[in-house]
């Protein structure tokens, strides 16, 4: 599995910047993407895919060490669908 430095480099590498700048662009985009998606809009780039807030329920599971029931409270998290 990549990393950030790894996908830094070949930002870096195929745009000919600096590592510097090329992670610069990378911390742009994703800061752009978590803020638009806070604001309630979706993300979509064409050709890679689409970022979205998903809101889960709250619901009951279970500790499976003692098989006592949890209250598990709602969640907002961020998803993404690959484009086709």
């Amino acid at each position: 599995m990549a990393g950030v430095q790894e996908v830094v480099a070949v930002i870096a590498a195929d745009q000919a910047l600096s590592k510097g700048a090329a992670r610069e662009v990378l911390d742009a985009v994703l800061s752009t993407i978590t803020h638009l998606t806070a604001d309630g809009d979706s993300v979509m780039i064409r050709g890679f895919g689409t970022f979205k807030l998903k809101t889960t329920k709250a619901r009951v599971g279970r500790n499976p060490q003692t098989n006592e029931p949890l209250n598990i409270p709602a969640k907002t998290k961020l998803t993404f669908k690959a484009s086709k």
